[in-house]
């Protein structure tokens, strides 16, 4: 079983919709062998985000970051994880996206990233709830390899 956390960002007007998207996105996790360890609520503050994001890779092999992906000026998730991260996983961006918009155009108003920290992936996806198996089906099972091979590095 892999570990993983998920961070929902306490955006203004969207706590609703983040609610459920943690909820659904617990969900996929454990149906992909992926066991929740922690999840917590933070607010679109900078340094909170970026503690959040760094304490929770010391914890887990999966972070998943939900909201604060758009355009907006409370929109920080991906330049916080971006600030942080060891190496930036584009192909990981890139699968997430490409699926995604398949099912709705839209999300190309949002911004999806990925990378590591140590032996940790993190991933940063919009919090909407329709769109998290979109966007982590694809990728999921291919991450335990990284994780595993990330662990092996570290061991």
């Amino acid at each position: 079983m892999y570990r993983s956390s998920v961070i929902r960002v306490l955006e203004t007007g969207y706590l609703d919709e983040t609610r459920s998207a943690a909820l659904e996105c617990k969900r996929i996790l454990e149906a992909h062998g992926y066991k929740l360890a922690k999840q917590l609520d933070v607010e679109p503050i900078m340094s909170n985000l970026k503690d959040a994001i760094y304490t929770l890779t010391r914890e887990t092999g999966l972070v998943v970051i939900l909201g604060g992906t758009g355009l907006l000026s409370q929109d920080i998730s991906p330049e916080a994880l971006l600030s942080i991260i060891d190496k930036r996983a584009t192909g990981l961006e890139v699968a997430m996206i490409h699926s995604a918009l398949k099912h709705d155009p839209g999300l190309a108003l949002y911004r999806c990233t990925a990378g590591t920290i140590l032996n940790s992936v993190v991933l940063c996806i919009p919090g909407f709830v329709e769109s998290v198996s979109w966007l982590l089906e694809p990728i999921l099972d291919s991450l335990k390899v990284l994780i595993d091979q990330l662990n092996q590095e570290d061991g």
